[in-house]
């Protein structure tokens, strides 16, 4: 029998009610009689559609603005995406428009459904290997809210392995009965603890797309409303303290204000940060959140190298993809970047040895705005400086030695291994957390330095981004975010 959406709600975790802040907000419907919203969120993706789930929970009234559109008939002709360019300037051109979406439900509509967290020595990369950062959090904070993301993102997956991924609270919220094969390989002459990849699915082999249930559970709550065609062009204080309100543009060349008691900044990685550089002022002649020259920096990524072959005819694997971050702490020490492994066991035979290595957050890789191009509202186009750095460049040189080593060992004698090495949609940074606006764009709470009711929420605020797929900790994030709004608006 089909769950009710006020079921999928309670049964994903969100239900966290108007009892945990008070059961004066569960009366309120619709928009406050002065026309303002409790919570304004920017951005429909995993960070935006999850805050406002949980905003609505807790009795917030809400809106979401997506520039996107919802999908339209074929034939239909024009969206405000069509004018979200960006420029590159760096060494390296990597492809923003080929690995994110401007549409409603954000990049759920290719997410891959992997569901991996971060180690907790991530958090604490400073401390612990003596360059990158520390995250102003700790995986202790972000543990409970894993196990809630895990929840809402349907994972699917074996009994977690013990040494092989983080430890954990909790068991995937939809667990696979048959047993787990390890391949065995070595990777380097070293003995690898493998596990196998969790991943969202909600039937068949289909990760969530927002857009099918979680925006339509939102917009039917009564205290749900979505925004979509309407770009955001400025986001405006008259004190220099505090957002009163954004001013936003339609696909028509339209324009309204939206008012509300906070806003969030969940537009990805180059959006967030060019609408906080666009949004200056004379308290922010630079942007806000960016007296001291941080919004923006730190742009990082995942490149994703591979090999496909056939296997040797004496191998016999079951299907599956199985990941390795054994060689994570191994290289680190050793003065590289970390990557994990994957190898994918193929139905049709064949194999795929995967690399994806963390690279630095270089405060010269950055977004910043475009001096001579603009969008259709005359909006300054993004650009983005990117370039791999030295050790960046080591890193690779060892990987892609060790993927060419580990290939030649599993693969048919006289086989072709072929590469196809790729982009993934996992940039990250441009609106760091740190402790102090000196070094960061957003304070432990997701607060943007200097205002008090503006957040960010969503792969830019991360000061580093590991070797995991960020999704997980995307949402994971977003909770503990709305958690805290929930106190702050309570």
């Amino acid at each position: 029998m089909a769950r009710t959406r006020r079921e999928f709600l309670i049964d994903s975790g969100l239900a966290i009610g108007a009892a945990a802040v008070g059961s004066s907000f569960g009366a309120c419907s619709g928009r406050a009689a002065d026309g303002r919203y409790d919570l304004c969120i920017i951005g429909s993706g995993f960070a935006g559609t999850f805050l406002g789930l949980s905003a609505i929970e807790m009795g917030f009234v809400t809106v979401i603005l997506e520039a996107g559109s919802k999908p339209r008939r074929e034939g239909t002709a024009g969206t405000l995406s069509d004018s979200f360019e960006f420029r590159s300037t760096g060494g390296l051109r990597y492809p923003v428009n080929g690995t994110r979406a401007i549409t409603v439900g954000g990049a759920s509509v290719h997410w891959g459904g992997v569901t991996t967290r971060l180690w907790p020595e991530e958090f604490r990369m400073r401390s612990t290997y003596g360059r990158m950062v520390d995250w102003p959090i700790s995986h202790q904070d972000l543990e409970p809210y894993y196990c809630r993301s895990e929840q809402l993102l349907l994972a699917k997956g074996h009994a977690p392995v013990p040494g092989a991924e983080p430890a954990r609270a909790c068991g995937y919220p939809n667990e696979k009965n048959e047993p787990y094969e390890d391949p065995r390989v070595a990777i380097e002459g070293k003995e690898t603890a493998y596990f196998p990849l969790a991943h969202s699915r909600r039937g068949g082999n289909f990760a969530v797309r927002l857009a099918d249930e979680e925006i339509p559970a939102f917009e039917v709550a009564g205290r749900g409303t979505l925004l979509a065609d309407r770009q955001v062009i400025d986001i405006v204080t008259l004190d220099g303290k505090t957002i009163d309100h954004v001013a936003v543009r339609g696909l028509d060349g339209s324009s309204e204000s939206i008012h509300a008691r906070a806003f969030v900044v969940a537009a990805g990685v180059v959006e967030s940060a060019r609408l906080l550089l666009i949004s200056h002022s004379s308290w922010f002649p630079e942007g806000l959140g960016n007296r001291h020259a941080q919004v923006g920096r730190y742009f990082n990524v995942h490149p994703s190298l591979q090999t496909s072959f056939e296997f040797r005819s004496d191998l016999a694997l079951a299907k599956a993809h199985h990941r390795t971050c054994s060689l994570n702490d191994d290289y680190r020490l050793e003065g590289l970047n970390a990557c994990q492994y994957q190898l994918d066991v193929l139905a049709s035979g064949g194999g795929r040895w995967k690399a994806q290595p963390e690279t630095e957050p270089a405060y010269e890789n950055h977004v910043t705005l475009s001096s001579t191009e603009t969008d259709r509202f005359g909006v300054p186009l993004p650009e983005l400086n990117f370039d791999y750095t030295d050790l960046d460049r080591r890193t690779l040189e060892r990987n892609y030695a060790t993927l060419e080593a580990l290939s030649r060992e599993l693969a048919a004698p006289g086989t072709e291994i072929a590469r196809n090495d790729r982009w993934r949609a996992h940039p990250a940074g441009t609106c760091r957390m740190s402790e102090s606006e000196q070094t960061g764009v957003v304070d432990r709470h997701n607060r943007v330095f200097g205002l008090d009711n503006l957040y960010v929420s969503g792969a830019s605020t991360f000061p580093t981004s590991g070797t995991a797929n960020p999704t997980n900790t995307v949402v994971a994030m977003t909770l503990r975010l709305a958690d805290h709004l929930g106190n702050q608006l309570g």
